[in-house]
């Protein structure tokens, strides 16, 4: 009775070991099987052809190429040791570390990926005579960037499993990697930006040499044109080479154009003072005066804010000349805080612009609830207010284009693999902030900056410029405090100033070189910035007319704007910036009508003057 039992009890021990043997296969079975069909969906998806990312004229930035990469099912190894010894002197991998990596899985592994074609033909000989069982070679469609740095922040790059990181390679990675429509895939898309890899090349190695020479942080310089909103280029020091990302350091793909939030300083006094007269609160007779401080005293305790100088009486065009703090206080009484809000709000201030880049910040705008008394005026000069240097560009198209407000875009087009275009960019025109008076008004405060103002270093001889340059101190996270070291240096310009077609915005963050002010340093950089790009942009001036001779072309400079005495003097053959202080007199009104240069006037030269009296003139 005993051995029966026992019997009975060895027969259900040995069930459930076969049972569970069984089981043990199945899944041992299971896992081999969904290994292999892992990495026959990595192997297909590195198959996949990525489109091509190209600048504006077809220049290629970033392309996929095919290398093979070295795999193992690890099953079908029959010899480590001796595979070991074959692999390690081409793959330039030491025995020890080969062996760990095979070690270290018991199914399918990748060994090395991207081989160079001299490994990939050593090892495939090895293979085909049976050298290396178990071992294949996978073919992969790679990416590379052949301008390396060139725009490496727009760019950006792609992993090993051939899918976008960064850049318009991360925003853009379902365009790249899909056909559109009902069209069988044949490879993915192609994307042409808005940049020239020709004006970027330049603005990548300009940013570079200002970061050295002034020892900053890090530099900013963007390139738009002003009337499509398009951004020409892109530029952040220090930047990276797309191909070696994973040997880049944070600061360097840190894209700050969009990411980076700063006090911008007193160059934020061009969209204040125009916000200030599109209100109504301030128009062009407004005049004030500067004892070298701003104070209010209806608060308790009074409000003060001081003045980089003492500067007298002022009109709007003295205030962006002298940049007077002083004089954008007093005009930012003249309005509520609601509806200063309002205005920055619509310029885009707060908001991310959507720009086709990831990890783009908003900035810092509070809401009027959380204003202090202080608020207003502060921010009027450009401090209590956060920007990115995307936003600034945005907002000054509104300056540039009499008012109207136009989105910010890198993407110019898509296409097919074979050419067709999928989607063509279009300037949007997101709102008329200003009325064109306001704007015309605001360039020619900016263009007396570079006559005669804080602005005058940007001054060129071949283009007329409008700039307006800022200083700003910055935060010390350690004390919460502004800090007595670090600055954010930097000059916004429209090329030419009376008609723009061209934005340019230079930042140097934390100088520590011979100087930290905007008009020191950043207002040069635009001139040498504009000197250097001149020849692939659009800057044609209206300011000079060319007379021909016989020995060439000689440039006759117009004349400056006459004095008005007991009579109107001739205005025949000036620009339209050249009349723009005569919209600022309250003595007279002014009616300018076209561009170009006045061709007819009335009343006609010599006719007695008389205040409030009605002139104008005519431009072709």
């Amino acid at each position: 009775m005993e051995d029966k039992k026992r019997s009975v009890r060895i027969w259900i021990a040995i069930s459930f070991l076969l049972i569970w043997a069984i089981i043990l296969m199945g899944r041992i079975s299971y896992l081999m099987l969904f290994n292999k069909e892992n990495a026959k969906t990595s192997i297909t998806n590195n198959k996949k052809i990525r489109g091509t990312i190209m600048d504006r004229n077809g220049e290629i930035l970033a392309i996929q190429i095919k290398l093979f990469s070295l795999s193992a099912w690890m099953p079908s190894v029959e010899d480590i040791d001796s595979s070991i010894k074959l692999l390690s002197p081409i793959l330039d991998i030491k025995e020890e570390e080969l062996r760990d990596k095979l070690n270290s899985s018991k199914g399918f592994l990748y060994i090395k990926r991207r081989l160079s074609p001299s490994a990939e033909k050593e090892i495939n000989k090895l293979i085909a005579s049976g050298k290396l069982p178990g071992f294949s070679l996978q073919p992969e469609y790679t990416r590379i960037y052949p301008l390396k740095s060139i725009g490496s922040h727009v760019v950006g790059y792609s992993g090993t499993d051939n899918r976008g990181l960064d850049g318009v390679e991360y925003t853009m990675d379902s365009i790249l990697m899909s056909s559109m429509g009902d069209v069988p895939y044949s490879g993915g898309n192609n994307i042409f930006l808005t940049i020239d890899s020709r004006i970027q090349h330049i603005t990548d190695n300009f940013a570079e040499e200002l970061k050295t020479q002034h020892k900053a942080k890090d530099v900013m310089i963007l390139l738009a044109d002003a009337k499509t909103g398009e951004i020409l280029a892109y530029s952040a020091a220090p930047g990276f080479d797309c191909n070696l990302y994973p040997e880049t350091t944070i600061e360097q793909r840190t894209n700050y154009p969009i990411s980076y939030s700063y006090e911008p300083g007193s160059v934020f006094k061009i969209f204040s003072l125009a916000s200030f007269l599109e209100i109504g609160g301030i128009d062009s007779s407004f005049r004030t005066y500067c004892p070298g401080y701003y104070v209010n005293t209806s608060t308790t305790p009074n409000i003060k804010i001081n003045c980089l100088g003492t500067h007298g009486e002022e009109n709007i065009t003295d205030i962006l000349v002298n940049s007077c703090n002083t004089g954008a206080a007093y005009a930012s009484d003249t309005v509520s805080d609601e509806e200063f809000y309002r205005l920055l709000i619509k310029l885009g201030f707060g908001n991310k612009t959507g720009i086709a880049l990831n990890g783009e910040s908003a900035g810092v705008l509070n809401s009027p609830e959380k204003w202090s008394l202080r608020s207003k005026p502060t921010i009027a000069i450009g401090q209590e207010i956060g920007v990115t240097a995307i936003q600034m560009i945005k907002a000054a198209t509104a300056i540039a284009n009499k008012g109207t407000l136009l989105e910010p875009q890198i993407i110019k087009k898509i296409t097919t693999q074979d050419g067709k275009i999928i989607k063509e960019s279009k300037p949007v025109r997101i709102d008329q902030v200003f009325s064109p008076s306001t704007t015309e008004i605001i360039l020619q405060g900016m263009q007396e900056a570079v006559e005669r103002g804080t602005a005058k270093r940007a001054k060129l001889d071949f283009v007329n410029i409008a700039a307006k340059t800022g200083t700003a101190q910055k935060l010390d996270p350690k004390t919460g405090k502004y800090s007595k070291t670090d600055f954010i240096a930097s000059t916004m310009s429209f090329i030419p100033a009376d008609n723009p077609s061209i934005i340019a915005y230079i930042v140097i963050d934390s100088p520590h070189g011979e100087s930290y002010y905007g008009g020191r340093i950043a207002a040069p950089a635009i001139a040498e910035l504009i000197k250097r790009v001149s020849d692939y942009i659009d800057i044609k001036d209206n300011t000079e007319k060319t007379h021909l001779y016989s020995d060439g072309k000689t440039k006759i400079p117009v004349e400056k704007l006459p004095i008005i005495t007991d009579v109107i003097p001739d205005f025949t053959g000036l620009s339209k910036a050249t009349l723009m202080p005569l919209l600022l007199r309250d003595d007279i009104k002014v009616n300018i009508k076209g561009s170009g240069w006045v061709v007819r006037q009335n009343p006609e030269p010599g006719t007695p003057f008389k205040k409030g009296m009605s002139i104008t003139l005519e431009l072709e």
